[in-house]
């Protein structure tokens, strides 16, 4: 009985979002962000327009970890695979807010779900959550330090200096999800997700120069009124450290996350098998390779993630991300 419990109560839902990020259970384990997580070029809104984005995801997780990065005691035979299809839409809108740009952000996803666990599997082919950010606003401070190649920006091939940003999305519960399922693709709540980003783009110095990029998020759920499970308030920081080489641009991603309050719900038996308050820790590195072509307005990333250090969490062995952006 309380294996079944745990399940319910720890199991289900899984994409890379991140959060770059991110491999999540239905309930407990919850950390939200754009799917693929925020890598390169954080805080940089292109000019006015409209643009697209194309995600496929796959990833492999064999096991479901409990405390210190350990196997979960309640879970045997775990075994977790995940492809998913994203489009993102981008509006950058032509009118300036507080002296920078702003764009409004829609992100939509079918997955297909397999999951095996003591014995027995299940399957889930459907519409996932989908990613709303109203306004993400961001603002170039200026050259900060910086050396560009040219006092004249007119010819730089990107943006030499600091850049930051900031903005509150929402996780909204589209997906597919059924009282008792395992295998979910969402997580019938509202997840309310402000951040802060910066991006700072070195001047030459090794090749075309370095570009470090980051985001602070804060993720704060609503409670599943079918189940009465509540997750708790995680913190989170997406980072790169990336090298430019003409329209190339390669370097490491790193992806922590930590639930700082604890999972609440309105049934004894679960809450009684939660391990310290089923808080969730997340240490997940990576590597990105991005590839722009300026002449066809668009671009292309592949992207490899796994994770190092996981508690009360999915521990993904694995995960791609291909993406090709454009504009309309």
């Amino acid at each position: 009985m309380k294996t079944a419990i745990k399940l319910a109560a720890a199991l289900s839902c899984a994409l890379i979002a991140g959060t770059g990020q991110i491999v999540h259970a239905t309930e407990g384990g919850q950390f939200y962000g754009p799917i693929g997580g925020v890598d390169q070029r954080a805080s940089l809104i292109p000019p006015p327009g409209t643009y697209g984005r194309l995600r496929y995801v796959t990833v492999s997780a064999p096991q479901l970890s409990g405390l210190d990065d350990e196997p979960s005691p309640y879970v045997d035979d775990f075994d977790l695979t995940v492809t998913l299809y994203n489009f993102s839409l981008i509006k950058v809108w032509d009118r300036e807010l507080f002296g920078g740009r702003w764009a409004s952000i829609w992100s939509s996803s079918f997955s297909n779900n397999e999951l095996s666990t003591n014995g027995s599997g299940d399957s889930t082919f459907a519409f996932h959550d989908s990613y709303f950010e109203p306004i993400f606003w961001g603002k170039y401070l200026g050259l900060a330090g910086a050396k560009p190649p040219s006092p004249d920006p007119s010819t730089w091939t990107m943006r030499y200096g600091l850049s930051i940003s900031a903005g509150v999305a929402f996780n909204l519960p589209t997906g597919n999800y059924k009282v008792g399922r395992k295998s979910q693709t969402s997580s019938n709540t509202t997840i309310i997700i402000p951040h802060m980003d910066m991006t700072y783009q070195t001047g030459p110095w090794w090749a075309d120069g370095t570009e470090f990029s980051a985001r602070l998020s804060y993720n704060i759920s609503t409670k599943n009124d079918d189940t009465g499970y509540q997750s708790g308030d995680v913190i989170g920081l997406d980072a790169s450290v990336s090298q430019r080489f003409g329209n190339w641009q390669i370097g490491p991603s790193l992806t922590v996350a930590k639930q700082i309050t604890d999972d609440d719900s309105e049934n004894p038996l679960v809450k009684a098998s939660f391990q310290n308050g089923n808080k969730f820790t997340l240490v997940q590195p990576g590597i990105v390779f991005t590839r722009s072509f300026p002449k066809k307005r668009m671009s292309a990333s592949f992207k490899v993630v796994t994770d190092a250090y996981v508690e009360n969490r999915i521990d993904v062995d694995h995960g791609f991300i291909a993406a090709i952006g454009f504009t309309f």
